[in-house]
This record gives structure tokens, C-alpha cells and sequence, in this order.
């Protein structure tokens, strides 16, 4: 199963599973090297950044950046996207 989490800019994160397009979401904190997630339901977790990989629950996450193009109004936006696969 792949895992895509994007953390947005306004501190909040999407994460699909598979097939499972925002199949959670929530908020989350950085503080250093430390992300505490919390999703919409409650659940918490937390991950550790090392050398740009995210590891969490038990997992390890890749940095992918991408670019989001709007046409109507020509605006850059950023997102962080960690993967698994």
C-alpha cells in the first residue's frame, strides 16, 4: 500500500492510503525535528525528521515537493508530501 501525507501550509495534513484519498486529516505541530499529528477524530501520533526522511509509526516517509499551478489567478503553492510505498 502507498501512503501519500501532505502537510499543508496552514499547519493542517491530508493523507491518502491506497485508493483512500483523504482518509485522514488533521492538524499538526513541528517543533525541531518533532511532528505531533492529531487527526480529526482524535487520534494522535507522532515522527521524528532525520536527513529529510520522516520516520513515524514504524514507518519511513520520502520528501516529494511539488508545485501547484492555479490558471485562473497564476499563484505558486508549495506543499510537503511525504510518501511510503
Amino acid at each position: 500500500m502507498v501512503i501519500f501525507g501532505k502537510l499543508l501550509p496552514n499547519n493542517r495534513y491530508d493523507e491518502a492510503r491506497g485508493n483512500r484519498k483523504s482518509a485522514y486529516q488533521g492538524s499538526y505541530k513541528v517543533t525541531g525535528n518533532h511532528i505531533d499529528y492529531k487527526d480529526d477524530t482524535g487520534f494522535t501520533a507522532d515522527g521524528e525528521f532525520r536527513d529529510g526522511v520522516l520516520y513515524h509509526g514504524g514507518m519511513i516517509f520520502y520528501l516529494l515537493l511539488y508545485k501547484l499551478i492555479f490558471l485562473r489567478k497564476i499563484r505558486n503553492r508549495t506543499h510537503t508530501i511525504y510518501c511510503i510505498g
